[in-house]
């Protein structure tokens, strides 16, 4: 069962037979979704969407000290000490997450150890930041310490050259899917209740025909809160289906129905929450992989073109939008999990799940793009180990809550709105997580499923 998905043969999530920042009240730094243009003098930021930064500041917690927490009495000098210690390397994860008394050892004294059956082994006594403990994954040979690109080159007119025919390669790309689009656009469609609010579906069905009557159903945004929202989004999953189509090789990884409705899906949650941006970035990922993977394909992503990057700056586009795309979800993750009132409540959940399902697509486009190469290097070892610590992570501090496992029928009395949203957030997700075909793949949990899907 290893390495396969849920309810597909050879699909990705399951099979095809079952603007600018909306987080309200956070300044500084936003997401800025806008369709993409090509510029040769951008880097970033009109090449697609323009790439998300994230405020890095944590909310004020809302919510206060429980009366089990508050101190009694003043501390000693010896406990100050400690307490001071501990505050000066932070407490790990584990005892942050459960309120424990954490001290300075490693592993500390409340972590589980030996024989003790826990998730959180898995994880281990770990302390700082999410990124800061995950196995970095350099695609640019230059930032990669100890390695060197192959001098085959010794032309710098030529390695200019190799480099300028990979970027106006990703431009080319870009420039005729968003001809197509315009195309498409343009020529009549037979109506649907659908067209009438959103264009997502009748754009969708003029190129793929993927989705049932059903299944449309299932994922239309008729009822949506905020529809405008989720035009960017449902852009870059009109980009990432066109970039599939322009390099076939490609469908081993993504291009089932069941990928599609997790798309849409976690979409139209995004669009909903304002409590992060990792289900929009895991998105622009997910897009810039397939760019790159077409760029490999047509022969003009040569490793020597990165003779010309710099250690701290990679100058292949398609390489440099990955490492940006991937940096800014990693420490959106780590916020997401270390956010003091995310520690109290389950507010980020689904978020985190819906981006973590699209982030396994991600590992498999970056392993594809990476190739298996002979002795292990460093890229490869964090292609193949991509974001494993964060699903431990999310597992153990999940503890017993899996909403997905549960059923949802509504009782006598009607559910208030927020009931009713949230209710009908976790039965969608159940719908493109294809919960109900878990008991056939041996599927007991949300652990279960995201192990599959990692290959943990």
């Amino acid at each position: 069962m290893s390495g396969s998905r849920v309810g597909s043969s050879g699909s990705s999530i399951g099979s095809a037979n079952s603007s600018r920042s909306y987080v309200r009240g956070r300044p500084g730094r936003v997401l800025s979704f806008a369709r993409r243009t090509p510029s040769s003098h951008s880097r970033n930021g009109s090449r697609g969407f323009q790439e998300i930064v994230f405020d890095s500041s944590q909310s004020r917690p809302t919510s206060t000290a429980s009366t089990s927490s508050l101190r009694r009495k003043p501390l000693d000098s010896i406990a100050r000490a400690a307490a001071k210690a501990v505050k000066a390397i932070s407490a790990c994860w584990r005892c942050k997450f459960l309120r424990k008394q954490c001290d300075t050892t490693t592993p500390c004294e409340a972590c589980p150890k030996g024989t003790q059956h826990s998730n959180w082994r898995s994880v281990g006594c770990k302390r700082g930041s999410l990124t800061s403990e995950m196995i970095p994954m350099p695609l640019c040979p230059q930032s990669h310490t100890g390695y060197l690109v192959p001098s085959k080159c010794s032309d710098d007119e030529k390695v200019d050259m190799l480099l300028a025919r990979a970027n106006s390669c990703l431009r080319e790309g870009i420039r005729r899917r968003a001809e197509q689009f315009v195309v498409d656009d343009d020529e009549p469609t037979t109506p649907t209740r659908e067209a009438d609010v959103h264009p997502f579906i009748p754009r969708l069905n003029k190129r793929w025909h993927l989705l049932s009557r059903d299944q449309i159903r299932m994922i239309s945004s008729l009822d949506h809160p905020f529809p405008t929202k989720l035009l960017p989004l449902d852009q870059c999953i009109l980009d990432i289906f066109w970039e599939i189509s322009d390099y076939p090789l490609s469908r081993i990884i993504i291009g089932s129905a069941g990928d599609l409705i997790m798309l849409r899906a976690a979409a139209m949650y995004q669009a909903k929450s304002e409590t992060d941006q990792l289900i929009a970035q895991s998105l622009i990922c997910l897009r810039n992989c397939l760019e790159s993977l077409r760029v490999a394909n047509s022969g003009n992503l040569e490793e020597i073109s990165h003779r010309a990057c710099d250690p701290r700056l990679c100058k292949v586009d398609c390489i440099a939008n990955i490492t940006s795309s991937l940096d800014l979800y990693t420490h959106e993750l780590s916020r997401a999990f270390f956010k003091k009132e995310n520690m109290r409540n389950r507010s980020w959940w689904l978020s985190v799940f819906y981006s973590l399902c699209i982030q396994s697509i991600v590992k498999k486009a970056l392993i594809m793009l990476i190739g298996g190469t002979e002795p292990a290097t460093q890229p490869t070892l964090g292609a193949t180990v991509h974001l494993h610590l964060a699903v431990r992570l999310f597992i153990a501090s999940s503890g017993s809550y899996d909403p997905l496992t549960r059923k949802y029928p509504l009782g006598p009395e009607s559910p208030s709105v927020e009931e009713a949203i949230s209710l009908k957030d976790l039965e969608l997700a159940q719908y493109a997580s294809y919960v109900e075909q878990w008991q056939h793949f041996g599927i007991k949990s949300t652990k279960d499923f995201l192990e599959n899907l990692f290959d943990i």
